[in-house]
């Protein structure tokens, strides 16, 4: 198991449900250890997308898991959130939802590029409880090397070094 950022998952298809990310290997080249844990478990791996809260605090653990990590650290125990295990999949206890899906198949991408593309179809969504509370604000990527929330003027940025 292993957390990793993504900035973005585009949704192909509505039915199915079918989304996609792309995934690449890291700036030293390093393979990132997402795409090599997907495709060790090819087609049929389950994913858990966490969405998170716009504070600093995810930022932090946005950065933390985009850092490399020697094969015996998991990401799961340097983070604010904790694992927590459900029928459905894994869920980060400071996600605000969590889309479960299943690799469909994994695509090469054209014209040597670095990347392949990743396309899952959605299992389940898993919604934190708010208890009546406002919504809160999501986490987004607001440039290539920034983090906000999506609510309004964000009045705070978290810049990445990554």
């Amino acid at each position: 198991r292993n957390l990793a950022p993504m900035s973005s998952v585009s949704i192909l298809s509505n039915t199915p449900p079918l989304i996609a990310m792309s995934l690449s290997s890291d700036k030293g080249g390093r393979i990132r250890d997402t795409f090599h844990n997907i495709e060790n478990g090819g087609v049929g791996s389950k994913v858990s997308i966490h969405a998170l809260l716009g504070d600093r605090r995810s930022a932090m653990d946005v950065e933390i898991s985009a850092q490399p990590h020697p094969s015996d650290v998991s990401e799961w125990d340097l983070v604010s959130g904790r694992l927590v295990e459900c029928e459905s999949g894994d869920l980060l206890s400071t996600a605000i939802a969590t889309v479960h899906a299943e690799v469909v198949e994994i695509r090469n991408l054209p014209r040597d590029c670095k990347a392949s593309l990743i396309i899952m179809e959605i299992d389940s969504v898993t919604l934190a409880s708010e208890d009546g509370e406002e919504r809160r604000p999501r986490l987004i990527q607001i440039s290539d090397g920034a983090l906000s929330n999506d609510i309004g003027p964000s009045g705070w940025a978290y810049a990445l070094d990554w």
